[in-house]
């Protein structure tokens, strides 16, 4: 994690941590897991930001109050049980 997204993203949560998500590569699996697309185009974070906030927004019509880390963590494993579950 020198560069790229992830640095960015973990920059970006430690200056907001109530506000920001922390992309990492398990999370976009696991985004593609739930049906979301996000391509590897320039500007990746704030598509990734934007789909970490559709998720949100979809939980709190439900009554769930996810922050955007928490959003972001849920991925992370799932995509984090998909490669483990490729790999065996």
């Amino acid at each position: 994690m020198g560069t790229g997204d992830a640095m960015a993203s973990t920059l970006s949560f430690v200056a907001a941590p109530k506000r920001m998500a922390v992309y990492d590569g398990r999370a976009h699996q696991g985004m593609a897991l739930v049906g979301l697309e996000l391509d590897n185009h320039r500007g990746r974070y704030a598509r990734y930001m934007e789909l970490v906030e559709q998720c949100r927004s979809e939980l709190a019509a439900r009554g769930h109050g996810w922050t955007a880390r928490e959003v972001d963590l849920a991925l992370f494993q799932l995509g984090e049980r998909k490669r483990r579950t490729s790999t065996a």
